[in-house]
């Protein structure tokens, strides 16, 4: 089916893709080395988080390991450099709407702002499609 004609027909149905819906949130780097493990095994949709810490340290923290549980398709991860001002308090609002800004890049059809100290699905995988 095009594009168009399975969004005509998921929209009769009252159906969403878990491909649609972009998971966003702001976090520190050692959040999120502890979070996508788990997210990847619950969640089948696309996430972008926004991360105080160096691009170099996300490489090679996220990126660079052999346990890839996130595809680069499906995780967007921005960087951002950890500045003095930072040091006494952690810039939540920054992050959290660059992490919006990077589910454009996932093409989203549906946003979900997530605490990463929460569990999307914690007790099985999530379906492919979900009902409204």
């Amino acid at each position: 089916l095009s594009k168009e004609k399975e969004r005509e027909t998921k929209k009769k149905a009252g159906d969403v893709f878990a491909r649609e819906i972009c998971l966003f949130a702001p976090s520190t780097l050692d959040r999120l080395k502890s979070v996508i493990p788990r997210l990847a095994q619950t969640w089948s949709g696309t996430m972008s988080v926004a991360v105080l810490a160096s691009e170099e340290e996300v490489t090679r923290e996220i990126f660079a390991s052999n346990n890839q549980e996130f595809t680069r398709e499906r995780l967007t991860v921005i960087a951002v450099e950890p500045l003095p001002v930072y040091k006494s308090r952690f810039p939540v609002n920054a992050l959290r709407n660059l992490a919006l800004i990077g589910c454009r890049t996932q093409n989203a059809t549906y946003v979900v702002l997530h605490d990463v100290d929460f569990e999307i699905f914690p007790n099985a995988p999530s379906r492919e499609l979900l009902r409204e």
